[in-house]
């Protein structure tokens, strides 16, 4: 049994379709507070001061 090939322009209509969808669950996940690991977490070293991440996603400020 062969099995199907996809093509290259359904190949790219797939990912750029799966591009968006990711798109659009970053922004209401951001919007929600959950961290996507755009960016560093900050931490000051003078005052202890720091970002971390629950279990659950969401972004929280605390100290050391």
């Amino acid at each position: 049994m062969k099995s199907k090939r996809m093509t290259k322009k359904d190949f790219m209509k797939n990912i750029t379709a799966l591009a968006a969808k990711l798109s659009t669950i970053q922004k209401q996940a951001e919007k929600l507070g959950i961290f996507t690991g755009t960016r560093d977490l900050l931490h000051c070293k003078k005052c202890g001061l720091m970002e971390d991440i629950l279990c659950d996603g969401r972004l929280v400020t605390c100290y050391e």
